[in-house]
């Protein structure tokens, strides 16, 4: 915030200049999130289970969980995400207890906010499940209290410049450069499209191609990428 203030040639040291560069990074990273679904944003999780009970919390961070992606690594064993109408009719007063085998999303909790899901059948011991999600955008409290939250824990360090630009922008457009928003925005933009195409690329699944045995010449093999099989 510091910096993108400076280079909009303003004081942080000013609390509505503050308050404001505040408001813009948790709306620039808002922004930055809503563009694409980028591997920085993939994290794992784990439940500790208690015996007898049913529904756990997930992480506090987390604004998508993973379907595909829930193991049960006390016991070695994948877990299947199920319809909640599904288990209610296996299951009608939640009796049943053992080794897990679903996982069921109940929605958010109305006390904090994190997502909810029911372990099925009820364990009878401690297991440690582990899951995949995607995390939620940064969020601020107004009074300024975890300013000091270090961003390099979440977020990779090109964000943080992109993020002094989108603080920038709007700061000079408050002191009405309009030219200078423009500007910075413009620059903004172009750091995004760059770091988009890089995720894309690292995202691009490939597969391995091993020659014919009349091709062989050696023990090397190629690796193709699949946007390349379509015109196979």
């Amino acid at each position: 915030m510091t910096m993108g203030l400076r280079r909009a040639g303003l004081p942080i040291a000013v609390s509505d200049y503050k308050d404001l560069a505040r408001d813009m990074l948790v709306l620039g990273l808002k922004d930055l999130i809503s563009r694409r679904k980028w591997l920085w944003r993939d994290k794992e999780g784990t439940i500790t289970t208690s015996s007898g009970t049913r529904t756990y919390s997930l992480a506090s961070d987390a604004l998508r969980p993973y379907r595909d992606s829930w193991v049960d690594e006390t016991d070695d064993n994948p877990l299947i995400v199920r319809d909640v109408q599904d288990t209610d009719w296996a299951d009608p007063d939640q009796s049943t207890s053992g080794q897990i085998h679903t996982v069921v999303f109940t929605g958010i909790s109305s006390s904090d906010g994190t997502w909810q899901v029911d372990l099925i059948d009820t364990p009878d011991s401690t297991n440690t499940v582990r899951y995949r999600y995607e995390i939620k955008a940064l969020e601020l409290n107004d009074d300024g209290t975890d300013d000091d939250t270090d961003l390099d824990l979440t977020y990779p360090d090109w964000t943080q410049h992109a993020m002094l630009l989108f603080i920038s922008a709007y700061a000079k457009g408050e002191e009405g450069d309009d030219v200078g928003q423009m500007a910075d925005l413009q620059l903004f933009e172009t750091m995004v499209q760059k770091w988009e195409d890089i995720d894309k690329q690292m995202a691009r699944t490939g597969r391995i191609r091993l020659p014919r045995a009349d091709q062989r010449r050696s023990s090397v093999f190629e690796v193709v990428s699949l946007s390349g099989l379509d015109s196979e």
